[in-house]
């Protein structure tokens, strides 16, 4: 069994195993003890780039991590789990019969018994095996299959969306999910229908960032989460949005004699809109795309707002330049998901993974996974 990493940073309060309690004394009445306020928490996955099924490729472990996933939720607890798209691999569904949904979702997790609140990824939106994101109506596929999914726990009301969650306690919204399309603003190749180009899709795309800022300013959501399949930043291949795929080999954004493929290859008005809908405004920003795990430190293009990259659900690679963002915890070539819990104060968050031989990187005296690491940070105001 493997010794179970704790990362210490500067401003965190870490707590690793059991959790603590305090009790409060009534100042009327010395000595005499009082029954603690109850705490709200909330408990949910975080996981992305799931999408293989059970494809018969020996490094495509989704079931292996769904396996993982459901003893994590058994141990811990989870109230729901997010997906941060690339959940159909290689080019999405072609209809709500489309087998690729029982083999990648409802087999998978559809008996976990908590509802899944799912993002697009560009492998959603796509036709070829690159994931080049040209065909946007795909993604609407993925939106009907809310209302037929066999289980009731695929959860995609519209491309974006928004979702509230009580906590524990009373019937306040304690969070607000805020699920974004990100396939349209930073494509690969310029979809060729008219309704995802031009004018619409910039129309589209005005819309959504309308919808977040809208959303954001009547929240009364103590936290507030949003979820998207392309980050912010990475320390993997796919890189930070304004420099997507900068330094790769082949780089998916150029063509014969080096000319662009599409203006929105490198995510630059991407960036800008995270930059106006979501950077200093929510708590915690949830993608996938690169297929690794990381948790970043707070960014100053991204004010406070903490930035997990989880795409690690069923393919992997090797961290591409891990000193390119400050992290306080990134790890490749392993398969694997992040537990999150709020709580009144602070955020918990857990790291689990899988070596490429399925067997987990941690695991206690009976053999359950352990996180390969864990940390608190306060809530920031």
């Amino acid at each position: 069994m493997n010794k179970l990493c704790v990362f210490i940073a500067p401003m965190l309060l870490v707590a690793c195993g059991g959790g603590s309690s305090s009790s409060s004394r009534d100042a009327g009445v010395p000595n005499t003890p009082t029954a603690p306020q109850a705490e709200q928490t909330l408990r949910f996955i975080a996981i992305g780039d799931t999408g293989t099924g059970n494809d018969g490729d020996a490094t495509h472990l989704q079931y292996q991590v769904a396996d993982m996933l459901k003893q994590v939720c058994e141990m811990r607890g989870c109230d729901f789990a997010v997906l941060a798209g690339d959940n159909m691999y290689e080019s999405g569904v072609d209809g709500t019969d489309d087998p690729l949904f029982a083999d990648a979702f409802e087999q998978p997790y559809g008996d976990i018994g908590i509802p899944f609140y799912v993002a697009l990824g560009n492998h959603d939106n796509s036709v070829t095996l690159i994931g080049e994101g040209s065909q946007n109506a795909k993604g609407d596929v993925q939106v009907q299959y809310t209302d037929v999914s066999p289980s009731g726990t695929w959860k995609m009301p519209e491309r974006f969306y928004t979702q509230t969650f009580t906590g524990s306690v009373g019937d306040d919204v304690f969070a607000q999910l805020f699920t974004l399309d990100s396939s349209p603003i930073s494509h690969f190749f310029d979809d060729t229908s008219s309704q995802w180009s031009g004018d619409a899709l910039d129309a589209y795309i005005l819309s959504q960032a309308n919808f977040m800022q809208e959303q954001l300013a009547t929240s009364k959501a103590k936290w507030k989460i949003a979820l998207a399949h392309h980050p912010y930043i990475s320390n993997g291949q796919h890189g930070n949005a304004g420099q997507y795929d900068v330094g790769t080999a082949p780089d998916p954004c150029l063509g014969v004699g080096d000319v662009m493929l599409s203006s929105s290859c490198r995510g630059a008005d991407y960036k800008a809109f995270l930059e106006a809908t979501v950077c200093d405004k929510v708590d915690l920003f949830i993608t996938g795309h690169d297929h690794e795990l990381y948790w970043f430190k707070p960014q100053a293009g991204c004010g406070k707002t903490q930035q997990i990259v989880s795409g690690a659900g069923a393919k992997s690679r090797e961290v591409f330049d891990a000193t390119r963002n400050d992290a306080y915890f990134q790890l490749g070539m392993s398969w694997g998901f992040f537990w999150i819990e709020l709580r009144d104060d602070r955020l918990v968050g857990a790291a689990y993974a899988l070596y490429p031989d399925g067997s987990f990187y941690n695991a206690d005296d009976q053999g359950r996974p352990l996180p390969v690491f864990e940390q608190v940070l306060m809530k920031q105001p």
